[in-house]
């Protein structure tokens, strides 16, 4: 695991390297974390009650941000998290910016050991090669985007690789708790849930219920079930904007991102009606394949986890570049699926899609529709999960 551990080092300064060569001084007024960042310093300003007010948040991004371009609604890196995420990062509030965006790149490295070393313990049982799947993760182009942009979605990964550790352990309480990472993004909670109670793992239940008291708690010093309301309530807000608060569906690698990209050229006019059906059914088809996969004991690595993740990713309200990073486990699984004839196939279909998430990461200020290729990616790998859990 040396290596490992020298590798992810490199790549931490390599990543900021270039972030810091392609922005110069301002690379935190160009990543995502300009949104965290101005929620620490909002909540160390003592104006935690106006979190979730965006003329409040464009007024402290505008204090710390404002001197290399001017913050309006349209430029915005909108705080949307939930409240118990603002109270995490409390601690970086105040920091200069490069030191926080440092400390936060450094907190990631260590999660994405973490994620590593799950890997290594899920795949080791069923291979004698189990690094190569590590160095699959580790250049992982989400991995390096979601250094580069100071985001969660590493933790969120961990969350569903502890989750499944545990579960293949029997470690409930475990898998529970690891889930709760998944409070970051409630919305990715609903497929794991679901299949926790077919399979009827209670204690892992009733460690997700403790995850989900904490953050709770985590919530109180900033207004409790009054703060949460507003957040609830921006939420919607951000759901519904368009080119406005950083927020840009069509760029969105989910279902509804490839109908606002498409919209033209199947000339819909209530994309909302139209994703609700096509996320309904998608929806419906992954609970009836959770219910199916639970009355079976699999013997190698369980698709069903591959069916949670991208029945989260496709019909996800929102799922950026750097969320793809998810995809990790479906990459974990394909090689191992009982239909062992077309592993030929299967590794062209991992070659290309790998290619194709690269591209899309590589050419971010492309015109073209990127979440074209990684939906298509999905749904492939949709499909053959559907069949190898059948």
């Amino acid at each position: 695991m040396k290596i490992v551990y020298l590798t992810l080092f490199l790549i931490s300064l390599s990543v900021y390297g270039k972030v810091y060569f392609v922005t110069g001084s301002d690379v935190p007024a160009r990543a995502d974390f300009r949104a965290f960042i101005t929620a620490a310093d909002m909540i160390k300003g003592e104006d935690a009650d106006h979190l979730y007010d965006l003329s409040y948040q464009i007024k402290w991004q505008s204090i710390r941000f404002g001197d290399l371009f001017p913050i309006n609604k349209i430029n915005l890196l909108v705080f949307v998290y939930p409240p118990w995420v603002a109270t995490l990062l409390i601690p970086l509030g105040g920091l200069t910016s490069h030191i926080a965006y440092l400390i936060f790149m450094a907190i990631n490295i260590m999660v994405l050991t973490g994620c590593a070393i799950l890997i290594k313990l899920l795949i080791q049982e069923h291979t004698d090669i189990s690094w190569i799947f590590i160095w699959l993760f580790i250049a992982f182009p989400p991995v390096m985007w979601t250094l580069m942009q100071g985001q969660f979605s590493l933790w969120l990964l961990l969350g569903l690789l502890g989750c499944w550790y545990g579960i293949s352990k029997d470690f409930q309480i475990f898998a529970g708790l690891a889930l709760g990472l998944l409070l970051i993004k409630p919305y990715l909670l609903l497929f794991p849930c679901i299949y926790l109670f077919f399979i009827k793992r209670w204690r892992a239940i009733f460690g997700l219920s403790i995850a989900v008291l904490l953050s709770f708690v985590l919530c109180m010093p900033l207004g409790g079930w009054n703060i949460i309301k507003e957040w609830i309530s921006l939420s919607k807000i951000i759901s519904q904007s368009h080119g406005q608060y950083g927020v840009y569906p069509e760029s969105m690698h989910t279902i509804k991102g490839v109908l606002y990209s498409l919209k033209e050229i199947l000339m819909i006019t209530d994309l909302r009606f139209w994703w609700v059906v096509t996320a309904g059914v998608i929806t419906i088809i992954i609970i009836y394949l959770l219910w199916g996969a639970s009355r079976e004991k699999k013997d190698h690595l369980d698709s069903t986890w591959g069916l949670i993740v991208l029945g989260s990713l496709l019909t996800a309200p929102h799922a950026n570049s750097h969320d793809l990073i998810l995809l990790m486990p479906c990459y974990m699984i394909l090689p191992f699926m009982k239909f062992k004839k077309y592993n030929n196939i299967i590794i062209w279909i991992i070659i290309f899609s790998l290619a194709g998430i690269w591209g899309s990461v590589l050419y971010e200020s492309s015109e073209a529709p990127r979440n074209l290729i990684t939906v298509s990616s999905m749904l492939i790998m949709l499909f053959l999960f559907t069949k190898d859990t059948k």
